[in-house]
């Protein structure tokens, strides 16, 4: 009799138990929803994913959140920072050029006057007022107050492996601002796609769209800025001081009533419209072969920048 094969290299008197098979998966409702629906859509030959990606998958719901920031600061100047690099990464995987509009801010007061909704990552903010607080040395400090909205759930590479059936000979299309995750792509490819175009513009890691994220920096109702200050602490609070002015500002938008805000890039959507409807017309009419249509149609839209991934040819 063969004895069990021990893989962390340690021999053991005691006889293996035989491996378990693991249960069934708990997928999410969107993701048995997306499932169910290409099961009964065989027929379909391009599935167009417009969604969203970071490090994790692609995000299929988002959450709101309110982010709090407080100016001047050291954190405040950490968060320009971000919004700065963020945009910045997003031009150069696009081969956009020409100098940054976020270039010359300096400030948050600036930031909010120029683009009043901007995204860090995949996480949109959008600014919704300001707190301005005078001090009794008369320093004045401003708490910026945006919405925020954060991904709450993902199609990871485990979950397309599970949706068996589901992807086989189809062309996958993502339209998101960043690629799908290199580990999504060969998930896609090995559940037997035919081919697999996004952008090249490689997702953001959640940990770094994160850390300047919402609930970071908060400000206290009598005027106090904390910074990451959790529910339930019991911390000693001063009472205001008749010193302290205070006064809170409604954002444009908010005195408007308007609460739609446009993406940073919404600005090229009708060019992103127009070479999907090129594409389609390529394969479809045409009768092109996916990666040639793609090159066909990137030479009409050059300032768009999307790869053809194709399962290995053997």
């Amino acid at each position: 009799m063969v004895p069990p094969l021990s893989l962390d290299g340690l021999q053991s008197g005691k006889t293996a138990s035989p491996p378990k098979s693991p249960g069934p998966r708990q997928l999410s409702l969107p993701v048995r929803s997306l499932h169910e629906m290409l099961q009964n859509l065989p027929q379909v030959g391009i599935i167009h994913l417009a969604l969203q990606n970071d490090s994790i998958g692609s995000i299929l719901s988002w959450q709101n959140d309110v982010f709090v920031v407080a100016e001047p600061g050291e954190l405040a100047d950490k968060f320009i920072q971000s919004v700065k690099v963020s945009m910045l990464s997003v031009m150069r995987s696009q081969h956009q050029k020409g100098a940054s509009p976020f270039a010359n801010i300096t400030t948050i007061a600036n930031l909010v006057h120029c683009r009043p909704y901007f995204q860090v990552g995949n996480i949109g903010h959008r600014y919704i007022g300001r707190q301005t607080q005078v001090m009794e040395d008369d320093q004045e400090i401003g708490a910026y107050m945006f919405h925020c909205t954060v991904p709450s759930l993902h199609m990871t590479p485990d979950d397309v492996r599970w949706m068996v059936g589901a992807w086989r000979d189809r062309i996958i299309i993502c339209t998101g601002t960043y690629g799908f995750p290199a580990n999504l792509i060969k998930a896609f490819l090995d559940s037997g796609v035919n081919a697999v175009i996004c952008p090249t513009a490689e997702p953001q890691d959640v940990s770094l769209t994160t850390d300047g994220g919402s609930g970071e920096y908060n400000v206290l109702e009598n005027g106090r800025f904390e910074t990451g200050v959790e529910d339930g602490e019991d911390e000693e609070v001063e009472p205001i001081s008749p010193g302290l002015v205070s006064d809170w500002e409604d954002s444009d938008s908010e005195k408007n009533g308007n609460h739609h805000s446009t993406g940073f890039w919404n600005e090229e959507d009708e060019e992103l419209s127009r070479f999907v409807c090129q594409l389609y017309d390529l394969v479809f009419r045409e009768g092109l072969r996916v990666d040639v249509a793609l090159k066909s149609a990137l030479a009409s839209h050059r300032k768009l920048r999307y790869s053809c991934h194709l399962p290995n040819v053997k």
